[in-house]
């Protein structure tokens, strides 16, 4: 990834002349996607970085409250509210596929009347 080199090399020299900046000024100054910038902490490349990065600096893209980690943006509360909405969603699909088959209808019919809903 060449592009992505030259990124790191540009954070690099930003913050060599920046210490103490976050990841969201290092993105906004450099250019460079606030994406990679974190993917490059969290691959330890920005070492510099990581110890003004935590939890709190990312916010849960549900109700807002600190994110797990940059790259689950959500909090534990609004996780686990989605773990169980998708159990539920999946048990739902199984019996719904059960009562299908017994009927004669195919996975795929089933999942095409979902979409159609």
């Amino acid at each position: 990834m060449p592009a992505e080199q030259d990124d790191f090399e540009t954070i690099r020299k930003y913050v060599a002349e920046n210490e103490g900046a976050d990841a969201l000024v290092v993105s906004k100054a450099t250019g460079v996607d606030i994406n990679c910038v974190n993917r490059m902490i969290e691959n330890g490349n920005i070492a510099t970085l990581s110890a003004d990065l935590d939890a709190s600096s990312f916010t849960c893209g549900q109700c807002g409250a600190p994110a797990i980690s940059s790259t689950k943006r959500l909090c534990q509360d609004c996780l686990g509210k989605l773990n169980l909405k998708m159990m539920a969603t999946r048990k739902d699909m199984e019996v719904e596929q059960q009562n299908n088959r017994l009927k004669g209808s195919s996975v795929h019919e089933v999942l095409n009347s979902k979409r159609n809903r």
